[in-house]
C-alpha cells in the first residue's frame, strides 16, 4: 500500500467502527496531532482488547506524555507491534509524525492497525516481541551468534581434522619407516638363518660322506701265523693295510739244499734228508724256550718269484708293511750274495726246515708297548686335527658373512653421515637469520652503551658548568655588600 493512494476517508471507514471516541474528522486526519493519535490508540486498545499490556499506566495518560522523546517512544511501540502482527514493514516514522509531517504515512499506519484486528493477528506475540526489545532482531542476533559459533566450531573441527590427518600421515610415515627397517632386519635374520641351515646341511653331508667312507673301508685281514699252533691277534681298525704274508717255512726242492751256519762252513745236504740248520748254545735254547714266536724261514734261491709278489703287496700297505717288505728285500739280497758253494746240488731233492730266532719276552713287550703308544698318539692326533680341519672348512664362509656385514655397516654409516650432513646444513640455514639478528642486537647494544657514556660525560660536564656558575654567583654576592 503506497502512501500516495492513502486517503483519510479510508482511514475513517476502517477505524471509526472500532472506536467510539474521538471522532475521525477530515481536519484531524489530514494533519493528525499527537494528542489525537494518543486518544485513538488508547481507545482502540480499550474497545478491541488488542495490544493490551503494550503501554504502562503513565503512558496511557496523555497529560504525562509531554516531551518529545516520550511521544516518539509511545508511537514507536505501536508501530513495532503492528509490524510484528502483520509481518510487514511500515514507512511511518514516529519522529516525523510528532513533528506533524507525513500525514499519508500516519493514515497508512492507522489503517494497518485496523487491518490487524480484522485479520485477527497474534497480537500477544507481537506485544511480547515489542516489549522484549525486538524479538526477531534478538532472534536474528542469536541465530547469527549461533551461526558464528557453529562456523567457529566447524573451523576448529576442520583444523583439528587437518592436524589429525597430518599426525596420521606422519605416524604412517614413521610406521612405514619402521616397517622397512623391520623388513630389512627380518631379511638379514632370514639370510643368516639360511646361511646357518646351509652350514648345518653341509656339515651333515660331510658327516654322511665320512660315515660312508668309513663303511666302505675294507676290514683289515688277519695276520698270517708263524706256525700251525701259534696265532696272532687281528690288527686294529685304524691301520691301513696288513703287512705281506710270510711264506711257509717248509720248502720242497729237487736240488740238494745248502745249509748255512755261523759256526760251520756251508755244506751241501744230501737229497731226501731233513736237516736242522741251526745249532745253538744252552743260553740260546733257553731263549728259544722263552720265545713264543719261532718261525721257519724258507730257503729261496736268489731269483725267487715270491719276493716280487711281496713287494707288490707291500707297496700298497702302510708304514709297517713297507718296513716288512724292506726287511724281506734285505734278506733276499743277503741270500743272493751267498758263496757259490751254497748252490744246490744238481738232481738232489729234500725238505729243509729253518728257524728264525727272535728276541726275548722283554723285547717283545717293549716293542708292543711302543706300538700301542704309537697307536694312541695317532688316534689322539686324528681326534684333535679332525675338528680343526672342519673349522678350517668354515673359515671362508665366516669370512664371507663378516665381509657382507662389514659392507652393510659401511653403507649404513654412509647413509647416516649424509643425513647428518643434510640436517646440519638445514640447521645452519635456519640459524642464519637468528645469527644476523643477534649481530644487529649486539650492534644496537653497543650503540646504546656509547650513548649512555656520552650522556654521562655531558652530565658531568654540565654539572661542572653549573658548579662554576654557582661559585661565581656566590662570590659576586659576597663581594657586593
Amino acid at each position: 500500500m503506497s502512501d500516495e493512494n492513502v486517503s483519510w476517508e479510508q482511514t475513517r471507514d476502517t477505524l471509526q467502527p472500532l472506536i467510539k471516541a474521538p471522532k475521525l474528522t477530515e481536519k484531524l486526519l489530514r494533519k493528525p496531532p499527537f494528542r489525537f493519535l494518543h486518544d485513538v490508540l488508547t481507545n482502540f486498545i480499550k474497545s478491541t482488547g488488542f495490544y493490551e499490556g503494550l503501554y504502562s499506566g503513565d503512558e496511557l495518560d496523555s497529560a504525562k506524555v509531554t516531551d518529545r522523546d516520550s511521544k516518539v517512544a509511545f508511537l514507536q511501540k505501536m508501530v513495532t507491534a503492528v509490524q510484528y502482527a502483520l509481518g510487514v514493514t511500515l514507512a511511518v516514522r514516529p519522529l516525523k509524525v510528532v513533528s506533524g509531517l507525513e500525514p499519508e504515512a500516519t493514515n497508512a499506519f492507522l489503517q494497518a492497525m485496523a487491518q490487524s484486528h480484522k485479520d485477527k493477528c497474534d497480537w500477544k506475540k507481537a506485544v511480547a516481541k515489542t516489549l522484549g526489545g525486538g524479538g526477531d532482531e534478538k532472534e536474528s542476533k542469536k541465530e547469527k551468534k549461533e551461526k558464528k559459533e557453529k562456523d567457529e566450531k566447524k573451523e576448529k573441527e576442520e583444523k583439528g581434522e587437518k592436524k589429525e590427518k597430518e599426525k596420521k600421515e606422519k605416524d604412517k610415515d614413521k610406521d612405514e619407516k619402521k616397517r622397512d627397517k623391520d623388513k630389512d632386519k627380518d631379511k638379514d635374520k632370514e639370510e643368516k638363518r639360511k646361511d646357518k641351515e646351509k652350514d648345518k646341511k653341509e656339515e651333515k653331508k660331510k658327516e654322511e660322506k665320512e660315515e660312508k667312507k668309513e663303511e666302505k673301508r675294507p676290514e683289515p685281514a688277519p695276520e698270517p701265523v708263524a706256525s700251525a699252533d701259534v696265532s696272532r691277534s687281528e690288527r686294529p681298525s685304524t691301520a691301513r693295510k696288513p703287512p705281506p704274508q710270510v711264506k711257509t717255512n717248509v720248502v720242497e726242492s729237487d736240488a740238494a739244499p745248502v745249509v748255512s751256519n755261523k759256526d760251520k762252513k756251508d755244506f751241501v745236504a744230501p737229497a731226501g734228508v731233513i736237516i736242522d740248520r741251526k745249532k745253538k748254545d744252552k743260553k740260546e735254547k733257553e731263549k728259544e724256550e722263552d720265545s713264543d714266536d719261532d718261525t721257519a724261514a724258507p730257503f729261496e734261491p736268489p731269483a725267487a718269484e715270491p719276493t716280487a709278489g711281496a713287494d707288490a703287496e707291500g707297496d700298497g700297505g702302510g708304514w709297517l708293511s713297507k718296513k716288512a717288505a724292506e726287511a724281506i728285500k734285505e734278506r733276499d739280497a743277503a741270500a743272493a750274495g751267498a758263496p757259490a758253494a751254497a748252490a744246490p746240488m744238481e738232481g738232489g731233492t729234500g725238505i729243509i726246515l729253518t728257524r728264525t730266532i727272535g728276541g726275548g719276552k722283554k723285547e717283545k713287550e717293549s716293542f708292543a708297548q711302543e706300538i700301542t703308544k704309537l697307536r694312541e698318539n695317532l688316534q689322539t692326533l686324528t681326534k684333535t686335527t679332525n675338528p680343526l680341519g672342519k673349522a678350517m672348512d668354515y673359515i671362508q664362509e665366516d669370512l664371507d658373512s663378516m665381509q657382507r656385514e662389514l659392507e652393510m655397516w659401511k653403507a649404513e654409516t654412509k647413509q647416516q653421515g649424509a643425513s647428518w650432513g643434510e640436517q646440519q646444513r638445514q640447521t645452519e640455514e635456519a640459524l642464519q637469520p637468528l645469527y644476523s639478528q643477534l649481530h644487529d642486537l649486539e650492534d644496537s647494544i653497543n650503540d646504546c652503551i656509547m650513548k649512555i657514556h656520552s650522556t654521562k660525560a655531558s652530565i658531568l660536564r654540565y654539572d661542572h658548568v653549573v658548579e662554576t656558575l654557582l661559585k661565581m654567583v656566590v662570590t659576586s654576592g659576597s663581594r657586593g655588600p
